[in-house]
């Protein structure tokens, strides 16, 4: 840190502007600062820190009065330096806190501390912040050290080089070390120390693996482990127990192989028996199974010739079926004549000359479907006459009840309308009323709150009020004791000889011989801050009552207006919400008045459009019930022809249906009867030569090859068996 130039302005003892160029001090190498007593050498030291740090050293900067009361109430204390710090030219302005002429008005108000910090930077100054914490984060890594340290170390102060070296050795090395950069030999002391305990810890781990492999050699010679045996030794002595047990080795491993090949032979032999005795227990199991074999062949062969005669007996069987599903097909055919009203064994001439004349008949019926279907739809016209009389009827019927109600209706609808008009009228009025209200009641309200909180506001000023009054009377004992403390410290710092800090006098004729109470610049201002803060807590109370009070004041006016003064809340609450209610129903009953008057004019239609549609009605069912008439009449001449031709029949369907079930009926059980017939010479033919085929492949009958038939893959199974 080089320093090259020092502004102070109201600082101290100086009540002007004084500049000092310490570069111009410093041409010759060092430079001396001396004067009388009070001519500002220690000013100037303080200065240079107060720019750096915003403080200064010792009692001075614990009292907090920076600013000379000699100096122009409108001159503002500051301190500017010139300085190179890192290798960059800075320059930084500091003001302390100071009280000064309000703008407007009487009296005095404080002024913030600030700070200026500028950079030189190609030739101008650049300015670089005016937080006093921004500064201070910019400077502090270039200084190097705190500004304790540095009062300490570079200014050394007044009274202030011997608290340094009163100082214990933590503090002072922490000190040391900091300006001196004595790092890097702690820094080798720690490697010794630590190249100390890696050496040490080296060696008592080869001590030990030393210990472990003697230990290890005496186990596998068989000798205990004690210190300082001798190896060679041991080692000579396990050298001969080893060629005794190699001697030992190579015995028993003959030994090994002899009884090796022994057990060899043993297991060839117990397995050549073992196999022995295995083909006589299978020879004795197949002697046991002859039999069952022997038959098994004699089925295998029978089951041969019988596949042979397969195809011939599956032919027999299958004509033989044939036969008797032919057979069953003429019962059942036969079994539709017993509806038809003929024998069950009619012969075929009968069967013919009846599906003759049955064909006939269902000629001469089919003729009459055109008289049926006239007959049909006259009957048809018939059922829709009837349904249309019959919906004229009840529409009648359903507009006369809807009428009947219509009267009562329209009266309704007259009185909806007359009320919706009334409500109309009376709506404006309720409305306003019931707005009163909620407002009166939102007042009303806000009265109460306001009440409530200027009570609580009253207690909280009392209990204000008195704390600050204890606070300020206790500011004023510590004042009063920190005045007696300070000159029992003055006293006490007194020398025989040595000039005193306030008048410079070298004797001391009458100092104070009290102690004090040893109350602290730090206890004074705690108390004064106290006070400060418990006066700021009544004028804020203050202030609290005085709105509250007029919130309340503007309340009571409010509800004076709407001649509600002294109304209750809950009151002003029930009649409010009952207005509320009675307002919106009329509201309601307002907005009908639309509807009532549609519902009025919709019930005059409805009665217009009634009569004629009953007129229309009445039309309609006469008409209908004309063509009823006139249909019944056409469709009694249909039903007499009918009749005549249906000979007993319901209908000419039935007829129909009658005369064509008896030709299906002759004419099924004539064709069954020509199938059974071709059957049955079919089936006596396959069956004989089923019997010849049969007895010629040596069975008795054709029964008897059909049982000895198998499937293949039984005869594949059953050569399987007889091969194995």
């Amino acid at each position: 840190m080089r320093p090259h130039r020092l502004r102070l302005q109201a600082f101290g003892p100086f009540a002007g502007s004084v500049e000092v160029d310490l570069d111009a001090l410093a041409t010759s190498g060092l430079f001396l600062l001396h004067g009388e007593t009070g001519a500002g050498k220690t000013t100037l030291l303080d200065a240079l820190g107060f720019a750096l740090y915003g403080r200064v050293p010792g009692v001075r900067g614990k009292t907090g009065r920076l600013r000379s009361d000699h100096a122009d109430p409108g001159l503002r204390t500051e301190v500017e330096l010139d300085v190179t710090l890192g290798g960059r030219r800075w320059r930084i302005t500091r003001s302390p806190a100071q009280e000064r002429a309000k703008a407007r008005g009487s009296g005095t108000t404080t002024e913030q501390a600030r700070v200026h910090l500028q950079e030189h930077r190609d030739g101008s100054w650049v300015s670089v912040s005016t937080r006093i914490d921004e500064a201070a984060a910019e400077l502090d890594p270039l200084l190097g050290m705190s500004s304790e340290q540095f009062f300490q170390v570079v200014l050394l102060p007044q009274g202030e080089f011997a608290r340094f070296l009163r100082a214990d050795s933590k503090e002072r090395g922490e000190l040391l070390q900091r300006l001196f950069a004595t790092e890097r030999f702690k820094a080798v002391e720690e490697w010794l120390v630590a190249r100390r305990v890696t050496t040490g810890s080296r060696l008592a781990a080869a001590r030990q693996e030393l210990e472990v492999l003697a230990a290890r050699v005496a186990q596998a010679a068989g000798e205990q482990a004690v210190e300082g045996v001798d190896a060679a030794k041991l080692l000579d002595r396990a050298r001969a127990r080893w060629t005794v047990a190699t001697e030992a080795v190579a015995v028993a491993e003959a030994q090994r192989d002899g009884a090796r090949r022994q057990a060899h032979e043993q297991t060839r032999l117990a397995e050549r028996q073992r196999r022995r005795q295995a083909a006589l227990t299978t020879c004795a199991q197949l002697e046991l199974e002859e039999p069952t074999q022997a038959a098994l062949e004699a089925e295998r062969l029978a089951a041969a010739r019988a596949a042979e005669l397969a195809a011939v007996l599956d032919e027999a069987a299958a004509r033989d079926a044939d036969y008797r599903l032919a057979g069953a097909a003429e019962a059942a055919a036969r079994a539709l004549l017993a509806p038809v009203a003929m024998a069950l064994d009619a012969g075929p001439a009968l069967l013919r000359t009846t599906a003759e004349q049955a064909r006939r008949r269902g000629g001469r019926l089919d003729a009459l479907r055109d008289v049926a279907q006239a007959l049909a739809d006259e009957q048809e016209s018939i059922a829709a006459g009837m349904r249309d009389v019959q919906s004229a009827g009840a529409a009648l019927t359903r507009l006369s009840r809807s009428r009947e109600q219509l009267p009562l209706r329209r009266d309704n609808a007259v009185a909806a309308v007359a009320s919706a008009r009334e409500a109309g009228q009376e709506l404006p009025a309720v409305q306003a009323r019931c707005a009163v209200l909620r407002g009166a009641v939102v007042e009303a309200r806000g009265l109460q709150v306001a009440l409530d909180r200027s009570a609580g506001l009253h207690e909280e000023h009392l209990l204000a009020r008195e704390t600050h009054m204890s606070l300020r009377e206790k500011e004023s004992e510590l004042r009063e004791a920190r005045l007696v403390t300070m000159v029992a410290e003055l006293a006490d710092r007194l020398v025989a000889d040595a000039p005193c800090e306030v008048c410079g006098s070298t004797e001391h004729p009458d100092p104070y011989e009290g102690d004090g109470d040893g109350i602290t610049r730090d206890d004074e201002e705690r108390a004064r801050l106290l006070a400060e803060q418990a006066g700021r807590v009544v004028a804020d109370i203050e202030a609290q009552l005085a709105a509250v009070t007029a919130t309340a004041q503007g309340h009571r006016v409010r509800l004076v207006a709407v001649d509600l003064p002294d109304v209750d809340v809950t009151d002003l609450e029930r009649e409010a919400a009952v207005l509320a209610v009675r307002a919106a129903a009329m509201g309601e009953q307002a907005a009908a008045l639309d509807e009532a008057l549609a519902e009025q004019e919709a019930c005059d239609l409805v009665q217009a459009a009634g009569v004629a549609t009953a007129s229309r009605l009445e039309l309609e069912r006469a008409a209908a019930q004309r063509r009823v008439d006139e249909a019944r009449d056409r469709a009694h001449g249909h039903q007499e022809r009918l009749v005549a031709e249906l000979a007993g029949a319901p209908d000419l369907a039935t007829a129909l249906s009658a005369a064509a079930a008896l030709v299906h009926a002759c004419e099924a059980v004539l064709q069954a009867a020509e199938q059974s017939g071709r059957a049955g010479s079919d089936a006596v033919r396959t069956a004989g030569a089923a019997a010849a085929s049969a007895a010629a492949a040596g069975f008795a009958d054709p029964a008897a090859a059909t049982a000895a038939l198998r499937s293949p893959a039984w005869r594949a199974d059953a050569e399987q068996r007889r091969r194995a």
